[in-house]
């Protein structure tokens, strides 16, 4: 593949810092921070896409604060919604291609099975409605398009579920983790890894492709995880394997909903961009490994 010229919103998060480091080596990466481009009123958009001239534009910027969205709907709407529609059509207009991030919470999670590319979108929270806004946007719009669907981000290099299950785990006693929500975990390094094998495909219009690691898994199996790893390379842990306790999410009484089913069908990344996926254990392992090891404990 020859260097392109890549803008990326969003390097500060959890994906878009790895696709940052991923894609810097090979390609001309430009990517404004959030001073110099703000998605919640985006005039500075058109500037910064027009001042780039970029041949890609790869958007890992997003709200991503579930239960805020909920009171803060008009700002998650602006950043996942609005602001995704402006670059979509921008797209249309100039000419370059679009890799855009959505999310497992466009499906209100009913289904009985994984959830395909093409199963309608029925979302049970504000997030997830200004996510699928996005996505229909870049559908609508955009001249050729790459939607990577994710679900359950977690990366070795910022605050994530891994993080906050283990400073529980070292903190206290007794540890309480959903067990109800079914699906499995998108490292930030696989991310990264498709849209680079996205930026290699050919042809126009746009496509959405389902990315995560195999294996279905509860937020409990996780937190076992974590914490059997833990003790086998000697981290501290305060609570005992028989005190991480299951527990349903309506009983946690959350401003948002969540959908009970997030698995995702990774049928069609597997074989039209020829990615290969880990199973979700060794993903935890991994990242536990550099962030508890090589960095040092929660």
């Amino acid at each position: 593949m020859h260097p392109m010229r890549v803008l990326l919103f969003g390097k500060t998060g959890q994906i878009g810092s790895a696709v940052m480091s991923r894609l810097s080596h090979r390609h001309e990466v430009t990517a404004p921070d959030r001073m110099q481009v703000d998605f919640s009123s985006p005039d500075t958009l058109e500037e910064s896409i027009r001042h780039a001239s970029p041949d890609i534009v790869i958007n890992a910027a997003a709200y991503t604060a579930v239960d805020a969205a909920e009171t803060n709907p008009d700002l998650a709407m602006q950043i996942n919604g609005r602001s995704v529609e402006k670059i979509a059509k921008l797209s249309g207009k100039i000419g370059f291609r679009m890799i855009h991030f959505s999310s497992d919470y466009v499906f209100d999670g009913s289904l009985s099975r994984p959830y395909r590319e093409d199963d309608p979108k029925s979302p049970l929270n504000t997030y997830g409605l200004t996510k699928g806004y996005g996505d229909d946007a870049v559908v609508a719009y955009a001249s050729h398009a790459t939607i990577l669907r994710v679900s359950w981000v977690i990366s070795s290099n910022k605050v994530n579920f891994l993080d906050k299950i283990m400073a529980r785990f070292q903190q206290t006693e007794t540890v309480k983790v959903v067990c109800d929500q079914v699906g499995s975990v998108t490292s930030t390094s696989l991310a990264a890894e498709a849209v680079e094998l996205a930026m290699d495909r050919g042809g126009s219009g746009s496509k959405i492709y389902h990315l995560c690691t195999k294996g279905e898994v509860s937020w409990h199996d996780i937190a076992m995880a974590v914490h059997d790893h833990a003790k086998a390379i000697g981290l501290p842990v305060a609570v005992k394997r028989e005190h991480i306790e299951p527990i349903k999410t309506n009983l946690l009484n959350l401003p948002a909903n969540r959908p009970l089913n997030s698995r995702l069908n990774c049928m069609l990344i597997q074989n039209e961009l020829g990615i290969c996926l880990p199973n979700w254990q060794d993903t935890v392992k991994q990242i536990c490994n550099r962030k508890f090891v090589h960095h040092g404990s929660a």
